[in-house]
């Protein structure tokens, strides 16, 4: 990113991200109960560059298998409505719950209890609550982003 913004004319300063120990105190991963429906959830902006229609598209696939999971997004909603309309179309309306913006204090209960968090951005500089989520014991599972396993960069 720093190189982009130079070829842009544009100085930068570097500053180190990271979850909050403090905040985020670290715990152990925990088994998930199979008697329950599993506990999922989604962390981001609601925009074009998180693509939660990807994101949707899964979990009405995972629906349609059967599989009993609920489904918690948390995030602005900059695109007036259109992911949740995209939600019911997808017959999901009994899944998916939104929340909206939420602050850090309510959003920690959210992860604490979550069995997986879900990312489907297209690219990302510094996904904080994966570490976040990862200090709660809590996987990830997201789409390959960056660099190839050549080490070539990805093209798009």
């Amino acid at each position: 990113m720093r190189k982009d913004a130079a070829r842009l004319g544009y100085g930068t300063v570097r500053l180190p991200l990271g979850a909050d120990r403090a905040a985020w105190p670290a715990r152990p991963p925990r088994a998930r109960d199979p008697s329950q429906p599993a506990r999922l959830l989604h962390v981001a902006s609601l925009n074009r560059v998180k693509d939660q229609p990807t994101l949707l598209r899964g979990a009405a696939r995972l629906a349609h298998e059967g599989v009993p999971f609920s489904l918690d997004v948390v995030g602005v909603d900059t695109l007036d409505g259109e992911i949740q309309r995209t939600a019911v179309s997808l017959g999901l309306s009994d899944r998916v719950i939104f929340h909206g913006f939420l602050p850090q204090a309510e959003l920690h209960p959210l992860v604490e209890r979550a069995d997986l968090l879900l990312m489907s951005s297209r690219h990302e500089a510094g996904p904080i609550v994966v570490l976040e989520a990862a200090l709660t014991g809590v996987p990830t599972v997201a789409p390959r982003l960056g660099t190839s396993r050549s080490g070539n960069p990805r093209q798009r």
